[in-house]
């Protein structure tokens, strides 16, 4: 089995890539912050696992994606394509791995 998909939750989002493990960016309001552990905690009790990594052979990660329900990610209000409708899931970001 070459590739497997592995749920992404507060309790293993330690394995996604570095600049993904803290990044609060679609989280948090513009010029704000938010705790991503309470983030976490919220979307993991209202919709589960909020992300997928991606791993080839050998256990090496090959990429992360984020997704969540539209109301978890506050920057999608602010951007000029939003506001997502309330019963969107929004794909909020793709890293790959540089191989």
């Amino acid at each position: 089995m070459p590739y497997r998909l592995q749920p992404v939750t507060g309790a293993s989002i330690g394995g996604a890539p570095p600049p993904c493990v803290d990044c609060v960016f679609w989280q948090a309001r513009p010029n704000r912050t938010t705790d991503k552990r309470r983030w976490a905690h919220r979307v993991e009790d209202d919709w589960g696992a909020w992300g997928t990594l991606y791993v080839g052979d050998d256990d090496r990660l090959l990429g992360f994606v984020q997704a969540g329900p539209a109301h978890f990610f506050q920057r999608a209000r602010a951007v000029p394509a939003g506001p997502p409708s309330g019963d969107a899931v929004l794909i909020t970001c793709v890293y790959l791995v540089d191989a």
